[in-house]
């Protein structure tokens, strides 16, 4: 009877911690639904899940032999379990194309191994992430023999949802990048900085490269192929920085080509970078040169674009007669506004043969063809250009001009714009 006794408590004794086990491995639970396609030998399911109050999807890609029983055109349920967990799948698969839902056990062992590790404990939202990248424990080992001991749930949970490979940080050590911080590799991977990119930039005579610039080359996304037709143009001796910085700025090898055959000598690539910006081209460059000026500067050239002078701006300042007109003055018109407009309208008040300068004056000191107008309505008919500007310049307007008139007409005195200036500038 003792020996039935004790026979029944170690198998409740069994069971129990059978149930322990079972309890202590399978986690918390996520559900969701899933959609999957084929991709030749693998399958590609998309996992979403609405739980509480977040929303999350991720893919994973796998070898349809590591699905149980799995086959199309029938109900049925399958799973597929990782260190990180288990997935149980439940739908169905019609010809390339399945959906259903799922439910994903993450493992209290992995996650009890991660506490232990240093690494700290990762909840079973992203657990699933973990899952599905197969981090495990020798993907934790391997990390830590590359230098990555240190490594936080946080930092683990980008790498996984980012699929920082052991593969991908090797291939990185090889091109010469050895001591990357954790940061800065997880960087490298969202921007798909490729290891094979930097055998071909050796190649180019570029070496020691430091991860910043790296980065930068992949984020403003230098080509191989842009490099070597700077290379084949002659620019051989510019440096990363400067190739980042002319390929953000769209310049073209070509531009430097022409700018040679236009006689334009020790072109730095800056100055490729800066004539970009202000959209000097070469059509321009050649525009300006038939129009007559052939030794303008590159300076002289980005002066113009960024003040707006124009070529058709230029063909009808000399159509208005000033055909000798100069780069310099003509890039002062557009400084101060001085439009081919207003240049009409002061040539209809009677003042013909006004200079460039003239004209840059009354822009200056706001002398407008209404105020020219209303000085003459004043009785004042042939005042002059200067003295205008003068008047202006002491802000002689209408209603000093009424107010001081009557002042010396009462005393009989005569009117003159010289005599209302004296007194405007002596506050009469």
């Amino acid at each position: 009877m003792k020996q039935l006794i004790k026979g029944i408590v170690l198998f409740s004794l069994m069971i129990m911690l059978a149930c322990s086990f079972i309890i202590a491995d399978s986690g918390d639970v996520v559900k969701g639904k899933w959609s999957a396609w084929v991709e030749g030998d693998h399958i590609v399911f998309k996992l979403r899940s609405d739980r509480g109050n977040g929303r999350w999807s991720t893919s994973i890609k796998i070898n349809k032999g590591e699905l149980s029983s799995f086959q199309t055109g029938k109900n049925y349920n399958f799973e597929l379990k990782r260190e990180a967990g288990l997935l149980k799948l439940e739908g169905k698969f019609e010809s390339n194309e399945g959906k259903g839902k799922f439910i994903f056990n993450g493992s209290i062992a992995f996650n009890n191994f991660l506490r232990k590790s240093g690494i700290g404990k990762v909840d079973t939202d992203k657990m699933i992430f973990l899952f599905a990248s197969d981090i495990n424990k020798k993907y934790i080992k391997d990390l830590r023999n590359l230098g990555y001991g240190e490594i936080s749930s946080r930092r683990l949970f980008s790498f996984a949802i980012h699929n920082v490979e052991i593969k991908y940080i090797n291939e990185l050590r090889k091109s010469g990048f050895k001591d990357l911080s954790a940061s800065k590799l997880l960087a490298f991977k969202i921007h798909d900085v490729n290891p094979e990119f930097f055998k071909e930039l050796g190649k180019l005579g570029y070496k020691d490269i430091s991860p910043s610039e790296a980065l930068s080359l992949f984020i403003h996304d230098v080509k191989i192929s842009y490099i070597k037709k700077l290379h084949s143009s002659g620019l051989k001796d510019v440096s990363l920085k400067r190739i980042i910085e002319m390929n953000i700025h769209d310049v073209e090898p070509g531009l430097w080509e022409g700018l040679k055959e236009f006689g334009y000598k020790d072109i730095s690539a800056s100055k490729l970078v800066a004539l970009n910006i202000h959209n000097v081209s070469l059509s321009f460059i050649k525009e300006i040169r038939d129009m007559g000026f052939k030794d303008v500067s590159l300076s002289k050239l980005t002066s113009l674009r960024i003040h707006g002078v124009s070529t058709e701006f230029i063909k009808e300042i000399k159509a208005l007669g000033f055909e000798d007109v100069s780069l310099s003055k003509i890039t002062s018109l557009k400084i101060h506004n001085v439009s081919i407009s207003f240049i009409k309208k002061i040539k209809a008040l009677g003042f013909k043969d006004i200079s460039l300068s003239r004209l840059t004056l009354l822009k200056i000191h706001n002398v407008s063809t209404s105020f020219i107008k209303e000085i003459r309505s004043l009785g004042f008919k042939d005042v002059s250009l200067s003295k205008l500007v003068k008047m202006k310049i002491h802000d002689v307007d209408k209603e000093f001009i009424e107010e001081a008139s009557a002042y010396l007409k009462k005393r009989g005195k005569e009117v003159t714009l010289d005599k209302l200036i004296r007194m405007k500038i002596h506050d009469m």
